[in-house]
C-alpha cells in the first residue's frame, strides 16, 4: 500500500512540475536568429532583417515586451505567421488586443 501512495506522489509531483514548467514557458519570448545566405538573393537583401512571430496565442499579457523587443531589433520587416486569435471566455478582448498589437508592430518595421 505504501509504494502506491508513493509512486501516486510522485506522478502527482511530476504532473504539477510540467504544469508549472509549462506556465513559464509560455511566458518567455523566444528569439532565434538564422543567417540566410544564397547565390540567386539580390544583393539589396544583404543585411536585411525580417522579424517572423508565430504561435503567440494568448500571450498579449506580454505585448509590451513583444514591442520593445521589435524596437531594439529594428527590422525592416515583421511577418506575423499566425496563431494569434484565441476562441473560448473574453474571446473578443483579447482578439482586439491582437489586433491592437499588430497595428503597433506595424510602425516599427523599415
Amino acid at each position: 500500500m505504501n509504494i502506491i501512495r508513493i509512486v501516486i506522489s510522485l506522478f502527482l509531483i511530476f504532473i504539477v512540475f510540467i504544469i508549472i514548467e509549462s506556465m513559464i514557458e509560455i511566458r518567455q519570448l523566444k528569439i532565434t536568429r538564422y543567417d540566410v545566405y544564397h547565390n540567386k538573393l539580390p544583393k539589396i537583401f544583404n543585411g536585411y532583417k525580417i522579424i517572423l512571430m508565430a504561435d503567440l496565442h494568448n500571450c498579449f499579457y506580454n505585448s509590451d515586451k513583444i514591442i520593445e523587443t521589435i524596437k531594439e531589433e529594428a527590422p525592416h520587416a515583421v511577418v506575423i505567421a499566425g496563431d494569434m486569435l484565441v476562441y473560448g471566455d473574453n474571446k473578443m478582448e483579447k482578439n482586439k488586443k491582437a489586433i491592437e498589437l499588430v497595428k503597433n508592430i506595424a510602425t516599427y518595421a523599415d
